[in-house]
């Protein structure tokens, strides 16, 4: 996923989700590009980050930044370490995030049919 171009290089940065869930156009998109890699170019629909030892600054952090700079509409943090899910949803120019345990339900307002209780989610 195209995230931004370097200003001292010229060069276009990307970023490999651990999920991204896409459009169908989008999608299609993806798989035109039969010469290059394939990165998306619009913002996908939803994000999802797995923390591990090594990634949790980048996950919390970096990304937060280059996400919202994107447009993402929202991101989700799966933390297995610290048994909680964070969701990021793009307000104006920066996230709110809520933080999520236990037995609470997590309602997408991506998808609002979609209603996961946040232990099922750890324990899949």
């Amino acid at each position: 996923m195209y995230t931004r171009t370097d200003l001292n290089t010229g060069k276009d940065r990307s970023r490999t989700p651990d999920v991204c869930v896409m459009n169908s156009a989008q999608w299609a998109e993806l798989k035109a590009e039969k010469t290059k890699s394939a990165v998306l170019k619009t913002p996908p629909l939803l994000v999802f980050e797995s923390v591990s030892p090594g990634s949790k600054k980048t996950d919390y952090t970096a990304k937060e930044f280059e996400y919202a700079r994107v447009k993402i509409p929202k991101y989700w943090i799966v933390d297995l370490r610290q048994s909680k899910i964070s969701v990021f949803l793009l307000v104006g120019d920066s996230y709110q995030a809520m933080e999520y345990k236990g037995s609470q339900a997590i309602i997408s307002q991506v998808f609002p049919e979609l209603m996961l209780p946040v232990d099922r989610v750890l324990n899949a």
